[in-house]
């Protein structure tokens, strides 16, 4: 609940209009479906309870991540004077065919823990596959369908700029080009930091629990 109100927040100050509400949708159906499979899939195998947490928390950051992608798109071509049709058909070129590729990458990604013999990671695995398979198909889907039909009508009061070009953004990416080896550098630390201090706090771990 937490995580859909912060959700919406933020695509409120993202979007500035009731357009917002179209990624949660998206993201409330995907969810729902994917719990209604996995309840179907307790008549066949094992799944662990905590799924029902795994399914919601990666289902919302991933159906409203591919709903975002397109429902930008859309909003760009609509910015640059492309009809309702027109706008949803390059966003599907585009965005959808990029929501495409993720979606399947993301769950052969996670379909591997399905051949693991420990139940739980089984279950991770099942909510793995399905979750960005049925957000995909979602996104695919029904989206369109409610960005044809109430599209304009939901982009309101329209308080954002719908260009393509963003400021900010030039200006980071401006920014980092011409000083891609720093960039480089200061990434690279970062990852390599990150393990050291994982297996610190590893170790510390295994030390107050002697």
């Amino acid at each position: 609940m937490f995580g859909g109100v912060g959700a919406l927040i933020v695509l409120v100050l993202v979007f500035g209009s009731v357009l917002a509400v179209t990624p949660l949708v998206v993201a409330a159906v995907s969810i729902l479906a994917t719990f209604l499979i996995m309840w179907w899939l307790t008549a066949l195998t094992e799944i662990s309870f905590i799924v029902q947490y795994l399914l919601a928390l990666i289902g919302l950051g991933v159906a409203i991540d591919y709903a975002l992608l397109i429902v930008t798109r859309w909003r760009e071509e609509r910015g640059r004077g492309a009809g309702a049709e027109e706008a949803i058909v390059r966003s599907m070129a585009t965005a959808g065919r990029a929501v495409l590729f993720s979606g399947l990458t993301v769950a052969i990604s996670l379909a591997a823990l399905i051949a693991l013999p420990v139940p739980f990671l089984r279950s991770v695995g099942f909510t793995g596959l399905l979750i960005p398979l049925v957000s995909v198909v979602t996104a695919l889907t029904l989206l369109p369908a409610l960005l044809m039909v109430a599209g304009g009508r939901l982009d309101w009061p329209h308080r954002r700029r719908t260009e393509p070009d963003s400021k900010l953004w030039r200006r980071i990416a401006t920014t980092v080009v011409r000083h891609r080896w720093f960039s480089a550098t200061v990434s690279s630390s970062s990852c390599s930091r990150s393990p050291r201090r994982c297996s610190v706090c590893g170790w510390a771990h295994r030390a107050t629990t002697r």
